[in-house]
């Protein structure tokens, strides 16, 4: 593949100009001795040479930055047709433009992404990505390309805004930035004061002899340390995992004992401990099919409930017009309605989310089956399960199918 891509366009150009970035200067080395070994590549006059960073390292040589500037000299009188260069020659250095740029497998961001592609700035000139089929580094170009349209619309919405909008925009991020570094703060004061292992040690000895007899803990006890068995074990109002539960009860190992629970009556706290996720199932509300679990949902925006599970497209259908709303929303755009595709019933819409598909499903059109029986809530608030937030790159790269670049 890259051996057909140089090939194609050192033949195509009068004064070919090319950059191969590579994610270590050890790669850079391996791919310049195979540029050099390949027969096809000699016939298009290829000639090229390494530009690597700087700094010292145990593994590889170096480049001093005399050595650099000479290979850029090179390179722009021509001597030079084709640099293999690591991130040292996606930014900063002056270097001139080119009509071919490959990435060989790089692992980056949408902004590394940009600035090696904005190498290719001669005329006609090619940009591409070398990856193996269904690796990590494909994935994360795809999300790259979805993540540069977003912010390409960005920098649009800010350009289109006023000058007193912008400036207001400013002090307002400005205000929400200071408030959450002053918030760090107060937290990071409030976590000052400790208790060192020898005074753990010490009150667990004394609670241990009887001196004490009740120990009010954070989660430092449910599990590490040698804490005797109680007879007594209260959680109160820790809104934590079925894990850090098991750990907690575990320590009322004494004849006799009791666990409880201490919580607000109807409070997030009491009722996501209710069920196990996993042993919640989705039913239409209608038809009574079983079509999934409520360890398939997520929260966006901590409002809207979307099935993440990519099975779970069968047993929906989604309408061709998209789902009209008067408002336009910051990082998501209404798509179809989507229905049960077995009784026909609505069940919510297709959510664009930052060019992601998800279905987002009305509360009122589930019936939940858990282990006490079905039940309909009103409200996703009030589910007696918890579900987790979505995770926007986590889902990109398990599931590129659903990118929406239209």
């Amino acid at each position: 593949m890259l051996e057909k891509i140089l090939q194609r366009q050192f033949r195509s150009s009068d004064s070919p100009r090319g950059i191969i970035f590579t994610r270590t200067r050890q790669s850079a080395h391996s791919l310049l001795l195979w540029l050099q070994q390949q027969p096809g590549l000699q016939t298009v006059d290829i000639r090229a040479q390494l530009l690597i960073g700087a700094g010292n390292s145990s593994q590889s040589t170096h480049m001093t930055q005399r050595d650099q500037q000479e290979v850029i000299r090179k390179f722009r009188d021509g001597t030079l047709n084709l640099l293999v260069a690591t991130s040292v020659a996606e930014e900063g250095l002056d270097i001139p433009q080119c009509n071919v740029v490959v990435r060989y497998g790089l692992l980056t961001n949408e902004i590394s992404m940009v600035q090696a592609r904005g190498r290719a700035r001669a005329d006609q000139s090619v940009y591409s990505f070398v990856a193996t089929e269904g690796s990590r580094e494909l994935k994360r170009e795809l999300i790259n390309e979805a993540l540069e349209m977003l912010m390409e619309q960005a920098v649009a919405a800010v350009q289109k805004m006023d000058q007193a909008e912008y400036q207001a925009k400013i002090q307002d991020l400005q205000q929400a930035a200071l408030t959450k570094r002053a918030a760090q703060a107060a937290q990071r004061e409030s976590q000052s004061t400790h208790m060192t292992q020898r005074d753990q040690q010490e009150v667990i000895r004394k609670f241990r002899d009887g001196t004490l007899n009740l120990l009010v803990a954070t989660s430092v006890a449910e599990e590490g340390l040698d804490i005797p068995q109680c007879n007594v074990v209260v959680r109160y109002g820790l809104l934590t995992n079925e894990i850090s539960m098991v750990q907690a009860r575990g320590r009322a190992r004494a004849d006799q004992s009791v666990y409880s629970f201490v919580a607000t009556e109807g409070s997030r706290e009491s009722q996501r401990r209710q069920f196990p996720v996993e042993h919640v199932q989705l039913l239409c509300i209608n038809c009574m099919v079983a079509v999934g679990h409520g360890s398939d949902l997520r929260k966006v925006e901590g409002t809207h409930h979307v099935n993440v599970n990519p099975n779970f497209s069968i047993y929906y259908n989604v309408s061709r017009d998209p789902v009209v709303i008067n408002k336009v929303f910051k990082d998501w755009k209404p798509g179809g309605v989507i229905s049960c595709r077995n009784c026909g019933e609505i069940w919510g819409l297709q959510m664009i989310y930052k060019s992601v598909k998800l279905p987002a499903l009305k509360v009122r059109s589930m019936l939940l089956e858990t282990p006490q029986g079905r039940i309909q809530a009103k409200k996703w608030s009030r589910v007696p399960f918890s579900v987790p937030d979505f995770d926007f790159l986590q889902h990109c790269a398990q599931n590129l199918s659903d990118l929406s670049l239209d």
